[in-house]
């Protein structure tokens, strides 16, 4: 698997286990590619959407002048989508 693909599966199941904790099967089982589905669900919505929260722990280390949401020297996860932030 190439680079950039990995980084993005990554991505959504480290997203899909921050959001399983909410969800987390009675059997607790862990799957990772129920937490890859479970992270597209979230970004997937038909409603457009997007269930931000769970996206917003996962970050990838930036430079320490690298500023994404709350955080300086990283980016966030939920900033890689255009509609996570939703206008009121």
């Amino acid at each position: 698997m190439e680079r950039e693909a990995l980084l993005s599966k990554l991505k959504k199941v480290s997203a899909g286990r921050c959001a399983r904790l909410s969800y987390l099967t009675h059997e607790g089982k862990r799957d990772l590619q129920a937490d890859v589905d479970l992270c597209d669900r979230l970004i997937n919505r038909t409603d457009d959407v997007l269930h931000a929260s769970p996206l917003e722990h996962v970050a990838q280390c930036f430079s320490a002048s690298h500023r994404s949401g709350p955080f300086r020297g990283w980016s966030q996860y939920r900033k890689e989508f255009s509609n996570e932030c939703a206008d009121e």
